[in-house]
């Protein structure tokens, strides 16, 4: 029953990471484009301004690109831990319903075995009073 508990608190606690992870997934992914808005907005004052040279908007462009990329890489990253997690809690998920079934099958064979050992016992209730009965006779 313990190790049951301690299963589900594990399942819980990667039940809470997958949920952070996902919610770190949605900050990241926000906080990059709203980094990509930026960098499109001082594109286009630039522009317009014609304040800044051809060489500084490449420079702007190459870091949103370069934004971009680590963008992927991490979304990917985290990808590939949603995944690892998903299939930890799958397995222990399966660990556990093995271990129900194993327990729900030692409960029963505790079950029959109690009840056999009750009608021995009651067995042998009945044979001392039968004998003190006869003793008394």
């Amino acid at each position: 029953k313990h190790s049951l508990i301690q299963r589900k608190s594990e399942i819980e606690q990667l039940s809470s990471q997958l949920e952070l992870s996902k919610e770190e997934m949605a900050a990241s992914a926000h906080s990059h484009m709203l980094a990509l808005q930026h960098l499109k907005q001082e594109h286009e004052e630039k522009c317009n301004a014609k304040d800044h040279s051809i060489a500084q908007l490449k420079g702007e462009l190459a870091k949103a690109h370069t934004t971009k990329e680590n963008s992927d890489a991490r979304v990917a990253s985290l990808n590939t831990q949603l995944e690892n997690t998903r299939s930890q809690t799958a397995a222990t998920i399966e660990s556990l319903e093995q271990t129900i079934k194993t327990l729900k099958e030692d409960l029963q064979l505790s079950s029959e075995q109690h009840d056999e050992a009750l009608k021995r016992v009651q067995q042998s209730l009945q044979n001392k009073n039968k004998n003190v009965s006869e003793l008394e006779l």
